[in-house]
């Protein structure tokens, strides 16, 4: 896979605006250490199936739109990390179909659009953070999980959700969501969400 590395050291020395790295051989996160410091990027799209640590210095002071799909990050190196590196980033997309390793705490002060879709999910209990007072849009596909805690949108205007029940999870709670979206002007709302936010509403 030497080639991969090579071809995105190109790409970065030429100043490429956008980069979509597909890849499903379970590459490591350090083959892609130079992409993650590109000065000119501005979207990025990550996946899928890759693994490891990221590197300690990220900085992508250009990119404004982020798409991440399946990607096994350590802890809360999403957030702390490579979010963390995009200091003008403005949409975030997150995307995992695996079993395991969903990204559990999702933070950033600048973006205005996430799009947070979850499947496959057996880690109900890690619960979902999410802290991101800038957003104004927001769109959620997940099983209902045992808690979210906190949820900071001080400033969402509009909101999708697609929350559905899971066997795995006899009680769940999604009062913290809830109130995390309460002052919003548009709510869209699938069956199954409604059929949650009515039990939860219920068990307050």
């Amino acid at each position: 896979m030497a080639y991969v590395g090579s071809w995105i050291r190109d790409a970065v020395e030429h100043g490429v605006l956008e980069v979509d790295v597909s890849i499903n051989t379970g590459l490591g996160v350090s083959m892609l250490c130079e992409l993650l410091t590109s000065k000119t990027l501005v979207k990025l799209r990550l996946g899928t199936q890759v693994y490891g640590e990221l590197p300690s210095h990220v900085l992508l002071p250009s990119l404004k739109i982020l798409i991440i799909e399946t990607i096994f990050f350590e802890s809360k190196d999403l957030s702390d990390v490579l979010v963390a590196g995009c200091p003008v980033l403005e949409e975030l997309f997150v995307r995992h179909e695996e079993m395991e390793a969903h990204p559990y705490y999702i933070s950033s002060r600048t973006i205005k659009k996430l799009s947070v879709q979850y499947s496959g999910r057996e880690d109900y209990e890690s619960g979902l953070s999410l802290d991101a007072p800038s957003l104004v849009s927001f769109d959620y596909s997940d099983h209902a999980l045992y808690e979210y805690t906190p949820v900071n949108f001080g400033s969402l205007v509009e909101a999708r959700l697609d929350i559905r029940y899971s066997k795995e999870v006899d009680k769940p709670d999604i009062s913290g969501l809830m109130i995390g979206i309460s002052n919003i002007e548009t709510l869209h709302l699938s069956p199954a969400s409604a059929d949650v936010s009515f039990a939860t509403s219920l068990s307050i």
